[in-house]
Order: C-alpha cells, then sequence, then structure tokens
C-alpha cells in the first residue's frame, strides 16, 4: 500500500486523487499500527515487551526523521519527484524481501 500511495502521488496532479490516495494511507496507516503492536506484543516475552517496543519507535521514528531529511535533500537536487520514485522502489524491494522472510519465520498467532 505505501509503495503504490507513493507512485499515485508521484503520477497524478488532481488534487482529489492525491486526497483520496492519502485518506487510504491514512487507513493503511492505523491498520498497520494496530496489527504491528498486536503481533510485537504477542510474540514478546513481557519482561522485553518495553525494551522491544523501544526499539521499534526508535527505528520507526528515526527512519521517518532521516527519510524526511533525504527526501529534502534529493527534492532539492534532483526535483520533487525524485524522492517519490526513489521511496516507491524501496519500499516496494523491502515489501518482497520481507514478505519472503516472513513467509517462513511467521509464528502461528
Amino acid at each position: 500500500m505505501e509503495a503504490l500511495t507513493y507512485a499515485v502521488l508521484a503520477l497524478t496532479t488532481n488534487p482529489w486523487i492525491a486526497g483520496a490516495t492519502m485518506v487510504l494511507f491514512g487507513v493503511h496507516g492505523v491498520v498497520w499500527g494496530s496489527a504491528a503492536a498486536t503481533v510485537r506484543q504477542r510474540v514478546t516475552s513481557a519482561h522485553l515487551l518495553g525494551r522491544v517496543t523501544g526499539t521499534y519507535r526508535l527505528a520507526d521514528l528515526g527512519g521517518a526523521a532521516l527519510g524526511a531529511l533525504l527526501g529534502g535533500l534529493l527534492a532539492s537536487t534532483f526535483g520533487l519527484l525524485t524522492p517519490f520514485w526513489i521511496a516507491c522502489a524501496a519500499v516496494g524491494v523491502l515489501a518482497i524481501l520481507g514478505w519472503k522472510q516472513l513467509r517462513h519465520t511467521a509464528p502461528a498467532l
């Protein structure tokens, strides 16, 4: 969903399509956040849950901050659409690699 969001935002000039895409991305964020937290809580020992959650938040928010910085640098150097296309490709590749890995290692819930 995230990779598709970047592609649509890079391709469209219609504000209604961009707005609808952002609404869908917001719904995706809520669903992802709930699912990720549920899985993380179910597979993590109680005595490690705080550390695991803290590490997850550091990676999530730290990655967002670094991505915003890098996206700004790319946009100012190569144009506004460049960060969208790079994010689309990077998220797509990571989703494929992650999906392959999780298919073989996911615990039964």
